[in-house]
């Protein structure tokens, strides 16, 4: 691919390894199972880690937790607690969310899913939400984030360990930056969609850069790969794009007449991150209409290429072809001393040199008519 600088190909070939195709890849399905059943997961994604973040206007704190049914300050309702668990333990974690806080199984069953598309459920007095990152790994574990809310506590669950954006969210809440101190969880919860929204804008400026690099320098002739890393780009904006766009249908219910969830004062927040949402969802729509372009493009380079190449070809051809006939002609060697018909050129003292010249003179008008047709 040709790029202006080599820093951008080197992060586009890094994003786009991260981000095979999932249309392709198998549902963990397994048919006759009960829905909501809590399923034994052993030493898969056994490494847990928690901390807890409590605040309101007057008060921050952030510990870490090594017991989730020993956070008493999960049980209050003045203070907004978020309970950041990357990992899922084992099979003992997980029962304790189910019985001791309240985590129906089909949650449960959800958090696990780590493939699972975005979504958002209302529950009885909770609702659930899942939302997809970039990864920052290769593993592609820590795409994948559920959260739940229930009450004035909001619970985060990734896979491994992704805190590039916990350690931005909680470094303004303990710095008052904003008004996410004055707000309750349901400000929360914004901070975290928008923040979601606003890590797609730098991959995506990367992308739509790449995609100039290839349309600014797609005459010098140099990409012998151009479909194969548009074809990379295009897998990459499909993935994004199934990414961010439920999250339009998803703020579209919070903001909702139905739903009760979001503050009247906090309305305005959300429709900021669906407008977010909304104009990366129309910017990746029209960076795959670019390599559409890009792409057809280069087919009509290479066939306008393919059609000079046959074009000279056939000039060629048609030059060399009455001079072969007649090359053809006179290599018959019929013997002019048995009969006065049988080639008397071959007797004459200039034949040979007459020859030439004759072909010459047919070489030159076959190229003054080529030239007179404005072919070459």
């Amino acid at each position: 691919m040709i790029f202006k600088t080599k820093k951008s190909q080197k992060l586009l070939n890094e994003k786009t390894k991260k981000f095979s195709t999932d249309f392709y890849r198998p549902i963990d399905y397994r048919l006759g199972e009960t829905p909501g059943e809590v399923k034994l997961i052993g030493d898969h994604f056994s490494s847990l880690e928690m901390h807890v973040v409590n605040y309101d206007f007057e008060n921050y704190s952030y510990k870490p937790v090594s017991d989730i049914t020993k956070v008493p300050e999960l049980k209050e309702k003045n203070i907004v607690s978020w309970l950041i668990v990357n990992g899922f333990g084992g099979d003992e974690f997980l029962m304790n969310l189910k019985e001791n806080l309240d985590f129906h199984g089909l949650t449960i069953e959800s958090i696990l899913n780590i493939n699972h598309p975005p979504k958002l459920e209302f529950l009885e007095d909770s609702l659930f939400m899942i939302l997809r990152l970039i990864p920052s790994t290769s593993s592609r574990a820590d795409a994948s984030v559920s959260i739940s809310v229930m009450g004035s506590n909001l619970y985060w669950f990734c896979p491994s360990g992704n805190f590039y954006l916990t350690e931005k969210l909680i470094s303004r809440i303990e710095n008052k930056r904003g008004v996410i101190r004055k707000r309750g969880v349901d400000y929360l919860l914004f901070a975290i969609i928008d923040l979601v929204i606003d890590s797609y804008f730098p991959q995506i400026d990367i992308i739509a850069s790449s995609i100039k690099d290839i349309d600014e320098n797609i005459f010098d002739n140099k990409n012998r790969n151009l479909l194969k890393e548009i074809k990379k780009i295009r897998q990459t904006l499909n993935v994004y794009f199934n990414n961010l766009s439920p999250i339009r249908d998803i703020i579209s219910r919070l903001i909702s007449d139905d739903s009760n969830f979001v503050k009247k004062e906090n309305v305005k927040y959300f429709k900021h991150s669906f407008n977010h949402a909304t104009f990366l969802c129309e910017r990746i729509n029209r960076l795959k209409e670019s390599t559409s372009d890009i792409m057809n493009l280069n087919i009509s380079m290479n066939g306008q290429k393919m059609n000079e190449i046959m074009k000279i070809l056939t000039m060629i051809s048609s030059i060399f072809i009455p001079l072969s006939f007649i090359c053809g002609l006179y290599g018959m060697n019929f013997n002019a001393d048995k009969s006065p018909l049988n080639m008397p050129e071959l007797s004459w003292y200039y034949g040979y040199p007459a020859i030439l010249s004759f072909m010459l003179i047919v070489a030159i008008c076959i190229i003054l008519y080529f030239y007179k047709k404005k072919w070459f």
